[in-house]
């Protein structure tokens, strides 16, 4: 029943006797003051959202960007920097992204609702099969209103693979050269 009619209601009761002038403005106002008291708690929920929203948003351009960031370092590495580097920039990215958006799936409550993959299903999937986990939770999380596109966490999952695949090419090709050298002489 809305506002309105349950104050046509107290009028009704009011004017037939059943309720007094004192008892009606009681009624009144305490009608009155749960709307207000509802409409402050949906107007504070929303601000919580709106304030959630922006920080998850944070985030999820951090675990974007990581994958991005290795791979720009890994092309643009070169011999011995690369050499040195390589395991720690894929291990660590890997496990990185793979933690941060287990900690961010647990703080969006994914899981909660029918369809959806928890912490857990999201840390499992992104240790096993990264490359397509990771763009699939970007998805999961549009799902809740975050605006990151899956289709730009499927390029940084595809640009970040691929930089592993080719700077594990290279530095096999440059081993080969080293044993040939080495071989030679």
């Amino acid at each position: 029943m809305s506002k309105y009619e349950e104050l046509e209601k107290l009028s009704k009761l009011k004017e037939s006797g059943v309720l007094t002038e004192n008892e009606y403005q009681n009624e009144k106002e305490k009608l009155l003051s749960q709307e207000e008291k509802q409409s402050n708690l949906q107007q504070n929920e929303s601000n919580q959202r709106s304030d959630g929203s922006g920080n998850q948003e944070t985030l999820g351009h951090i675990i974007l960007i990581l994958p991005t960031i290795s791979a720009l370092t890994i092309f643009f590495s070169s011999g011995l920097t690369l050499i040195n580097y390589f395991n720690m920039i894929t291990l660590g990215t890997f496990i990185l992204t793979t933690i941060l958006a287990t900690v961010e799936a647990s703080v969006l409550g994914l899981g909660k609702n029918k369809g959806e993959n928890g912490p857990v299903v999201v840390f499992i999937s992104m240790l096993l099969i990264w490359v397509i986990a990771f763009p699939y939770y970007f998805s999961q999380r549009k799902k809740r209103g975050l605006k990151i596109s899956t289709f730009i966490a499927f390029i940084s999952a595809i640009l970040f693979t691929a930089a592993y695949v080719f700077g594990y090419m290279y530095l096999e090709d440059l081993e080969n050269q080293v044993r040939e050298y080495y071989n030679n002489y």
